[in-house]
């Protein structure tokens, strides 16, 4: 800041040099100030210290205080500057920042910084000559006299109807439709029935028949298809039943080998049903659930599996069964036991971790994340 800094007129937002004296109550000067202090209050605000101090002028009395644009930043300025001088006055002022569309410009002031003004001032204005003005009168001149006359539009139309040619009428197009051009008769079907193949028999040797045992197991197999096809195996809703358990465990079902194997579930006394057993060696899993005897029986062949079972609120750590024959296992599973924290409010959770097959993993980094909502009027959190 400096000295071009002042201004009558103090501007908003721009920073402002002020001139002023510090005088007794007699009114005379105070000279060679001590202990100067500033401070202003912006748009009535608490007072707070000034970036720079008033600064005296030699050891006149008089002296000035440089604002910041920031300090300036307001409608209101009030400026406190006291000194410890003995018998001294504190000087208060308040300024009232102009900005856009505060100032004050005087007519001769504008013509005199904008040339393009100065013409409004004088007694009489001629526009100038201006050679657009003519060439657009000049092609407004060509347009219709009456706007709202469509003939040209009208000519244009016509013009594209004659090139796209003769649009059909709702007559011709109803006529050109595969009902009006008799697509639908029975000679039409007997061709079309031919291409899909010569069916001789009668009953389910049609087309529907062949459908149905494609479909349903306990469909009888059309004489027409041939081949060893039989619905009660090779149907759709055979493979289903057939797959049904390996696609829903994500593994192949209690197997189909030669070794029976017997497997019973329980919690050290009990018997537990539903408990999912799964049996893996290499690439093979087969997996079952257990009854309401706790008992699931596998047909497997001979190999050494690893064995491991999972149920909500129960833990098992798993072991390895080498089948070489018929076998018959018992297995126990621990239930969890969830020591509620001393905190009421705390919670403690026990989440099983398990790979797409539902067996446990141990020893695989887990990260959790919560949202947590407040109670609602039935004082219920729902967390997620």
């Amino acid at each position: 800041m400096a000295a071009n800094d002042a201004r009558p007129v103090p501007r908003k937002n721009a920073a402002w040099r002020v001139y002023f004296a510090i005088r007794k109550s007699d009114g005379t000067l105070i000279t060679s100030w001590t202990g100067a202090d500033s401070k202003e209050s912006l748009d009535g605000g608490s007072f707070t210290d000034c970036t720079n101090e008033a600064t005296e002028i030699g050891t006149s009395g008089c002296g000035y205080l440089d604002l910041t644009a920031a300090e300036m930043n307001a409608d209101a300025v009030t400026i406190k500057i006291t000194v410890t001088n003995s018998g001294a006055l504190p000087l208060v002022l308040t300024v009232f920042p102009e900005e856009a569309g505060d100032y004050r410009v005087s007519d001769v002031t504008l013509a005199a910084s904008q040339p393009n003004y100065a013409p409004l001032l004088a007694t009489s204005y001629a526009a100038p000559d201006n050679a657009g003005i003519t060439a657009i009168k000049a092609k407004t001149d060509n347009l219709p006299s009456d706007p709202a006359d469509q003939s040209l539009l009208v000519a244009a139309t016509d013009a594209i109807l004659t090139a796209v040619g003769d649009v059909p009428t709702n007559a011709e197009f109803e006529a050109r439709t595969l009902i009006a051009a008799s697509y639908g008769t029975a000679a039409n079907q007997t061709t079309i029935l031919a291409r899909l193949g010569a069916w001789t028999g009668t009953g389910v040797n049609t087309i529907l028949g062949a459908f149905r045992s494609l479909l349903s197991k306990s469909a009888p197999n059309p004489s027409d298809i041939g081949g060893t096809f039989d619905p009660a195996t090779d149907s759709t809703e055979a493979i289903r039943d057939r797959g049904d358990a390996a696609w829903t465990t994500g593994g192949s079902g209690t197997g189909t080998g030669a070794r029976t194997v017997t497997i019973t579930v329980n919690d050290g006394s009990t018997v537990l049903q539903n408990a999912r057993v799964r049996l893996t060696e290499g690439a093979n899993t087969f997996s079952g659930l257990t009854n309401a005897s706790g008992v699931v029986t596998f047909n497997v062949d001979d190999a050494s599996y690893t064995v491991s079972i999972t149920k909500s609120g129960y833990s098992y750590a798993g072991t390895t069964l080498v089948v070489d024959g018929s076998e018959a296992v018992t297995y126990s599973m621990t239930a969890i036991s969830v020591t509620p924290p001393d905190d009421p409010a705390l919670c403690a959770v026990t989440i099983p971790i398990v790979n797409q097959f539902g067996a446990a993993l141990t020893g695989e980094p887990v990260e959790i994340r919560f949202n947590e909502f407040g109670t609602g009027a039935d004082t219920t959190a729902i967390v997620l």
